[in-house]
């Protein structure tokens, strides 16, 4: 039996079929954007409340890496569609948003938790450190979230809010007596409700993570939410397949979930081969330690590990 919280892998599916609807503009689309929220609030969370923090070479391998991988490939399907490779002609805020709208998420998520791995050895730092940085975001984004922002600053700005969320919550969590800072953190959310997108995306988002760290279910989903940061990464070229059958909105939304997540447990699968294989000709005695490192690495960038 699998000691992970279950109702947080069944959030992190149900946001990660979120961000493919928000990407189609399904009908929606705007609480469908909580997806990201709760991918972000579980990052910093999990980050948060971890014993160690994860090492900068790990952190790199889980997130840089792909993110290199993922903007090569996404700036190739750019050429072969005529369009420009990076969004900017600023090639560095071009490159810090990526070649696909969702890329930008991967150095942020980066840097972030890099933050709070180093900040977390001093908890009141970490603590005032996020109130401090949720309240000037909310500000920010109360004040300047209808208006469009040169990516990915806009981005950058939407996000770092949720990411101080999921650090207060943590703390409420490691010290249950501090537990009555959640009200305060969920009052400043309200009153970021009244802008259009981001305030219904805080709200829900920060609304169904409590939930589902309070109340946790007894199916086991890990076979499946292991692998959403994958579906997470080929998303938009699953759309880019699902749209030449003419699928829009929902239908699309859900046949390119479907199909992303096919193709990683594909790619899991043979690579899981592949690695049982080298380990079994190098030490048949570690086969089964490195499919479980294959495991942890598949699913330690996706929030909610």
């Amino acid at each position: 039996m699998t000691a992970r919280n279950q109702s947080v892998e069944l959030l992190r599916i149900a946001a990660c079929l979120g961000i493919v609807a928000f990407h189609e503009k399904a009908p929606g689309w705007a609480v469908c954007y909580a997806g990201l929220t709760v991918f972000l609030i579980l990052t910093a969370y999990f980050e948060a409340t971890a014993r160690r923090p994860t090492g900068v070479q790990a952190r790199a391998r889980q997130l840089l890496w792909p993110w290199v991988i993922a903007t090569v490939a996404y700036g190739a399907l750019n050429v072969l569609r005529h369009k420009p490779i990076l969004p900017e002609r600023n090639v560095l805020l071009g490159l810090a948003y990526g070649t696909s709208p969702h890329l930008w998420f991967l150095p942020f998520a980066f840097i972030a938790l890099l933050v709070i791995g180093y900040l977390k050895r001093w908890p009141l730092v970490l603590l005032w450190a996020g109130l401090g940085l949720l309240a000037l975001m909310l500000w920010l984004v109360t004040a300047y979230g209808g208006q469009v922002l040169t990516p990915p600053a806009g981005q950058y700005l939407q996000a770092a809010a949720p990411i101080c969320l999921g650090v207060v919550l943590a703390f409420c969590a490691l010290r249950p007596k501090a537990a009555w800072l959640a009200g305060g953190v969920v009052a400043a959310v309200a009153l970021a409700v009244g802008v259009p997108h981001q305030g219904i995306a805080y709200g829900l988002g920060l609304a169904s993570v409590v939930v589902a760290l309070l109340y946790p279910t007894p199916w086991d989903v890990t076979p499946i939410s292991r692998h959403m940061y994958g579906v997470y990464l080929v998303h938009p070229a699953a759309l880019s397949v699902v749209h030449l059958a003419h699928l829009k909105g929902w239908p699309a939304a859900i046949a390119a979930f479907v199909l992303s997540l096919i193709a990683v447990l594909a790619a899991w699968f043979i690579a899981t081969k592949l690695g049982r294989t080298d380990a079994t000709r190098a030490s048949p005695g570690r086969v089964g330690h490195a499919a479980e490192q294959n495991d942890e690495q598949a699913t330690a960038p996706a929030p909610g590990s």
